[in-house]
C-alpha cells in the first residue's frame, strides 16, 4: 500500500519538475482539490500522519475518491502525498525514494508527513 502512495505522489512531483510553473491545480487535476490542499494541507497531513502511525483509526477510502466517514474529503491523499514527496525531496534524491526498501517506506512517509 505505500509504495503505491510513494509511486503516485513522486509522478505528481515529477510533473512539477518537468512544468515547474505548472498551477498546484494542475498538478493534483482538480480545481476544489487544489483549494483544500492549499487551504487544509498541513492539517490533512497531520490527520493522515495519525492514521498511519496509528494514532487514530486508518480509512483509506479517502486516497481514490471514494465517500469517507472522516474529516478527510475525497481524493485528499493526492495533495498529502505530494505534499510530503515535496518535502521529502529536500532531503532525499529521487533515487532514494524510487528504491526504498519495503520495510522502509512506511518510516519514510512518516518523515515526509511530519511537521
Amino acid at each position: 500500500m505505500y509504495f503505491f502512495k510513494i509511486g503516485m505522489s513522486l509522478a505528481t512531483s515529477m510533473s512539477k519538475m518537468v512544468v515547474p510553473t505548472a498551477p498546484l491545480e494542475a498538478l493534483l487535476m482538480d480545481k476544489t482539490l487544489s483549494s483544500i490542499c492549499k487551504e487544509r494541507g498541513s492539517k490533512l497531513s497531520k490527520k493522515v500522519f495519525n492514521m498511519i502511525n496509528n494514532q487514530e483509526s486508518f480509512d483509506a477510502t479517502w486516497f481514490s475518491g471514494k465517500p469517507s466517514q472522516t474529516t478527510i474529503p475525497a481524493r485528499a491523499g493526492y495533495c498529502v502525498g505530494f505534499l510530503a514527496i515535496e518535502k521529502l525531496l529536500q532531503k532525499h534524491t529521487i533515487k532514494e525514494l524510487l528504491t526504498v526498501k519495503s520495510s522502509e517506506t512506511k518510516a519514510l512517509i512518516l518523515e515526509g508527513l511530519s511537521q
